[in-house]
């Protein structure tokens, strides 16, 4: 029942298609290793924020969580996004493989391990960043009625 995507082709280049491909695979592994860096260390300043903030005033406190939840939930929609594109190239770079019958040195994912991890990252963070801004209202509305 599962049906195979098609993949267009057509646009695969003939001649010189190893500028294309040297191109796709760097810009393939920047993005992988973007994809583990960028959430690990916004994760860890979010940790040493938190941490810290408890013991600022309310005030300083509340700019903190509402300041470092946005950025955070930027960064989840940042790092959602090198996912979709790093998808894409790795797709471009499969149908390469295809075409020149390259092989590639590892097996395909089977089973929770083909899940994207990039998701997986940006979703977290996208949800501990907007934790943050409701910690941020909390905090203000505690000021406000305490």
């Amino acid at each position: 029942m599962t049906e195979e995507k098609k993949i267009d082709n057509s646009t695969l280049p003939k001649e010189d298609w190893e500028v294309e491909y040297e191109q796709l695979s760097e810009d393939f592994r920047l993005h992988v290793s973007l994809g583990w860096q960028a959430p690990v260390t916004v994760l860890a300043i979010d940790g040493v924020i938190i941490g810290s903030a408890m013991t600022l005033s309310p005030l300083v406190q509340f700019l903190l969580f509402l300041i470092v939840g946005i950025f955070t939930t930027t960064m989840g929609l940042s790092d959602l996004k090198w996912t979709k594109r790093n998808k894409s190239r790795a797709k471009r770079l499969a149908c390469y493989d295809k075409q020149r019958d390259f092989k590639r040195f590892y097996p395909e994912e089977k089973g929770f391990l083909a899940w994207s991890l990039g998701t997986v990252t940006a979703s977290l963070m996208m949800l501990v960043g907007i934790g943050m801004v409701f910690c941020a209202c909390y905090v203000a509305v505690y000021c406000l009625l305490g």
